[in-house]
């Protein structure tokens, strides 16, 4: 296992090919405010604004059946945009969205990592192909790019999984429980211990001080594409960050409690 852990990199723009609804609903950190597209093929492209190190990119919320494809092509801002029509762009050729057995549904995850290291780039464009879509187009509520994190001692110490249940139930007085359906939203609590007080301060207190309880964030347990268990992605909110302990000056440890944002 190998644990990421992902910021958003501010976007510029998100454009569609086809758009049913607006691209740029997947900048909004609500999965339930969807891109749509007006068939089963769409391609995305989304500017940065300048060039950036990238090395992650997810698309979240989706609608893609088990036959679904995705090409992703990369331009500088040197290049520009029309670059990403050259073949040489393409940084991760046609292969499937999504690929787990176990795989939660019914809205799956779409996610890449560049395991060779970051790349700086301004432009990149994903190109979704899923012609037997039961839908007959595509939609997806989130989208990312960023330079993922790894801590340098990459395991979860101590991990919890659980069920936050917002359905409530009563006991009436003459015996019967009366239960009020709700959602249920998936949690997740890990500890990263080893770390280094460099990591530290340029990551973990940056993630406390500018996402806090309400800003979104991304946790993947393994990012492997073989071993691509999607349910292992978190898209969500911390719940409570404590537990910083510092053992010594480069065994530090941070324990994180994770809402599932929907």
């Amino acid at each position: 296992m190998s644990d990421l852990l992902a910021l958003p990199l501010t976007l510029s723009a998100v454009t569609a090919s086809s758009a049913a609804t607006p691209a740029a609903n997947l900048l909004d950190p609500k999965p339930g405010r969807v891109w749509q597209s007006t068939a089963t093929n769409a391609t995305l492209t989304l500017d940065l604004g300048q060039d950036l190190d990238i090395d992650l990119l997810w698309l979240g919320y989706t609608n893609l059946s088990r036959a679904a494809t995705w090409e992703i092509r990369c331009a500088t801002a040197a290049q520009g945009q029309s670059y990403l029509a050259n073949a040489a762009s393409i940084e991760q050729a046609s292969t499937q969205a999504w690929a787990s057995d176990d795989a939660l549904g019914p809205a799956y995850h779409a996610f890449w990592w560049r395991a060779g290291g970051p790349i700086s780039r301004r432009y990149v464009q994903v190109s979704l192909s899923d012609p037997t879509n039961a839908d007959g187009v595509l939609r997806a509520g989130r989208v990312y790019l960023s330079r993922a994190y790894r801590p340098s001692w990459p395991r979860e110490a101590g991990s919890e999984r659980g069920i936050l249940d917002l359905s409530t139930k009563e006991r009436l007085r003459t015996g019967p429980l009366v239960i009020n359906p709700g959602a249920r939203i998936k949690t997740r609590a890990v500890t990263f211990t080893g770390l280094a007080a460099e990591e530290m301060r340029t990551f973990f207190w940056p993630l406390l001080l500018s996402r806090g309880e309400t800003g979104d964030f991304l946790h993947v347990i393994d990012p492997t594409p073989a071993l691509g268990r999607h349910e292992l992605i978190i898209y969500g909110v911390l719940a409570r960050a404590r537990s910083i302990e510092i053992a010594a000056a480069n065994y530090q440890s941070i324990r994180l409690e994770i809402e599932e944002m929907a």
